[in-house]
């Protein structure tokens, strides 16, 4: 179980370093035994087995500590992003009904003292409730058994395989399951997290990151590389990147700026962790697709009626394996929804638009609630953005359906630019209509100096509709 990695590690790989940030550094056995004083620290304030413990901290050793301390002692890990307003963390312990919330203040002041024995989980015993981005309304709680969490690193390790040599550069944040993975992917083969405290500090940072051997990515966070027009590092062997699929514009860039490291492109959802990747050799073959299901993981495209659709047909994306969510935290409404039985096995529907191929490779078409219906045609996001992320000079790109009153939905673009591009509106709309069909060509096309993003590093479609949209109204330059 997820409880025991660290211990594992610690028996195995006692003098490997374990985790490191700009405060310092702990090997393996340093970081058990900080994990083991916290374990304490949090039974003295009377943490029992299966109790919810908030963590709103930062990316820190200490963060790293106690949440294997947190497993220790058999409670339920659940973590918010630090920069979450107090109101809406307080919100969320109420919901969780959690026994602490302990922000980084709060987290140095736990007693690091005594001793306790861990206790024993079961493989259905609840590990953690990690918080959606919660786009529309209150995040949803998804939970998530050790034995769900063992099973995706498992998984996960089949085909990345870490080695106990790697260093990997993770500045996702650790209230995001990628970021967090990172360290359980870490522990089970003894390498070592390099801990960085912000997204955006990524391109400041490479210099004394040029050690680090794995880089796990966004395309989002591509955008913000590209931006800062960040040089290779020759000890990179590994690139990941998982939430939405690479678009084959920035799978190039990465290719090009990093010949030496394997590319990943995966897919995944909190729901389940991980769907599905890419083999590397089908990179320039499909770099459209998002590949084949993990191992023991299986996937399928559906219609309404739950029948298969043929090869090339889009429906809702189905999985099934020892990966899925038990539900959501107190809802059993959206539990119900999202896992259904399909063919006499329960399987989540992730609302995710998506189809096959002949070969069976994967394509994510977009999220079901992202689909824009213009002109009487449901149009991709995800394809308009491939589009326009093709064009020189564009490094990010974000399109959303606006309320239109010819249209139903009109297709509203919107997209950042290097520092040294020369495009402008006239020259950029040209560039999107050579490469885009009629139906697919924006009505509105709105340069911004950044787009929004989450505290994740996603881009944050729901602030674009609110805030970037009236804005490129009132803009002069606004095309349409």
């Amino acid at each position: 179980m997820v409880n025991n990695l660290l211990s594992s590690a610690a028996l195995g790989w006692p003098m490997h370093l374990a985790v490191r940030s700009s405060a310092g550094a702990l090997n393996y056995t340093e970081l058990d035994a900080r994990a083991q004083a916290f374990a304490v620290g949090l039974s003295m304030r009377g943490v029992l087995p299966g109790d919810r413990i908030v963590l709103a901290t930062s990316n820190s050793i200490d963060s790293v500590a106690a949440m294997h301390a947190i497993w220790r002692v058999g409670a339920i890990l659940s973590w918010v992003h630090p920069s979450t307003p107090q109101n809406k963390r307080s919100r969320l312990a109420e919901r969780l009904g959690a026994r602490l919330m302990l922000d980084d203040t709060e987290l140095a002041a736990v007693p690091l003292d005594g001793a306790c024995a861990p206790v024993l989980r079961a493989p259905n015993d609840l590990a953690a409730v990690l918080f959606t981005s919660g786009s529309e309304g209150e995040p949803k709680g998804v939970m998530l058994t050790h034995g769900a969490m063992h099973a995706a690193i498992d998984a996960i390790d089949a085909y990345l395989r870490y080695r106990n040599d790697d260093v990997i550069a993770n500045a996702l944040p650790l209230s995001f399951d990628y970021g967090l993975y990172q360290l359980l992917l870490a522990a089970k083969v003894g390498a070592c997290v390099w801990l960085l405290p912000d997204l955006a500090l990524m391109g400041k940072a490479i210099a004394p990151l040029r050690q680090c051997t794995v880089l796990p990515l966004m395309p989002s966070i591509v955008a913000l590389l590209r931006a800062q027009d960040i040089p290779a590092w020759p000890e990179l062997r590994l690139i990941t990147s998982t939430g939405s699929a690479l678009a084959p514009a920035q799978i190039h860039w990465l290719r090009e700026r990093f010949p030496a490291a394997t590319l990943y492109s995966m897919y995944g959802l909190t729901e389940c962790k991980r769907i599905s990747y890419l083999p590397p050799e089908y990179l320039l073959e499909k770099p459209d697709s998002v590949g084949v299901a993990i191992p023991g993981t299986r996937i399928a495209v559906v219609s309404e009626s739950g029948a298969i659709c043929a090869a090339g047909v889009v429906g809702e994306l189905i999985v099934k394996g020892p990966t899925l969510m038990r539900g959501y935290w107190q809802d059993a409404v959206a539990t119900a929804r999202s896992l259904r039985m399909h063919a006499g096995e329960l399987a989540l529907h992730t609302g995710d638009q998506a189809m096959m191929d002949e070969q069976g490779h994967l394509y994510f078409v977009g999220r079901s609630d992202d689909i824009i219906k213009s002109r009487g045609m449901k149009v991709a996001p995800k394809e308009v953005e491939s589009a326009l992320l093709e064009i020189e000079g564009v490094i990010a790109a974000a399109v959303v359906g606006v309320d239109d009153v010819m249209q139903g939905q009109a297709i509203a673009a919107f997209v950042e630019l290097a520092s040294d591009s020369m495009l402008d509106m006239v020259s950029l709309r040209r560039a999107c209509k050579a490469r885009v069909e009629d139906a697919l060509m924006p009505k509105f096309i709105d340069i911004v100096p950044a787009l929004p993003r989450s505290a994740n590093g996603k881009i944050d479609k729901t602030r674009l509709r609110r805030e970037a949209w009236p804005q490129a109204i009132a803009n002069a330059g606004l095309i349409e």
